[in-house]
């Protein structure tokens, strides 16, 4: 099961993020949390769970949830306290968790306020790490040596930057263990960088002779990889 989460914050227009969502759309759960139901609203996306502390989100797209009359399931929505332990985010993770997904979305969070913003990227360290995150210009990719190792990213325009950033638990229980991420068909080759040793790879970008896609595998360690909502790209294990 794919789920799908629409958060607070910038989100990217529809038009822009569309080929992403659509091939998981058969068999998704759509979650809005807080704020995010005005971009389901936006997108014409009927959430299935609606959560959070209500305190961002606008009446028009509360209204317009509760005039939604579901066929298959029924609306649920849950509301927590604005004093708690967890982000609205956060929480919609936590529900991807219960329901058993096996890919996740993030939709906005982008924009707006420092610190929101560096709360999304740490949930990249979390046990409930999107797969995806589409930002109001950009597509966040998580790879993982153990979950999902591999990507190919295509689509991409001449000069389009790819850059690759490591993700160290929050603990930092195994950055004893060497992180090593090869790629392939980018300028800057990512096999042997020191990641452990404070290595980013930024603004990359594809050979200008090759047309095949920017291949990358996460041999030990997780990753995000951001390139431009224009891409396309695919995962494997």
């Amino acid at each position: 099961m794919n789920c799908i989460i629409f958060t607070g914050g910038n989100y990217p227009e529809k038009s822009k993020a569309i080929h992403f969502i659509e091939p998981l759309l058969e068999n998704a759960t759509i979650i809005a949390a807080d704020s995010g139901l005005n971009a389901a609203k936006a997108y014409d996306m009927k959430p299935d769970f609606f959560l959070g502390d209500m305190d961002s989100v606008s009446a028009e797209a509360t209204a317009w949830f509760k005039s939604i009359k579901k066929e298959a399931a029924p609306q649920n929505t849950e509301t927590f306290p604005e004093d708690k332990d967890f982000s609205d985010t956060e929480l919609a993770l936590k529900k991807t968790e219960s329901l058993g997904a096996d890919f996740t979305v993030l939709i906005g969070g982008s924009g707006g306020r420092l610190d929101h913003l560096l709360g999304i990227l740490k949930l990249f360290k979390g046990k409930n790490a999107p797969d995806l995150w589409l930002a109001e210009e950009n597509a966040v990719c998580f790879i993982d040596a153990e979950k999902r190792p591999r990507i190919e990213v295509d689509a991409l325009p001449e000069n389009a930057p790819v850059s690759v950033f490591p993700v160290f638990p929050g603990q930092h229980t195994d950055k004893c263990a060497k992180y090593v991420c090869k790629s392939e068909n980018l300028v800057w080759p990512l096999d042997g960088l020191d990641w452990n040793g404070g290595s980013v790879s930024l603004s990359n970008r594809r050979t200008s002779s090759s047309t095949s896609p920017v291949r990358l595998y996460a041999e030990s360690g997780s990753f995000i990889v951001i390139v431009p909502l224009c891409a396309s790209f695919s995962f494997s294990a």
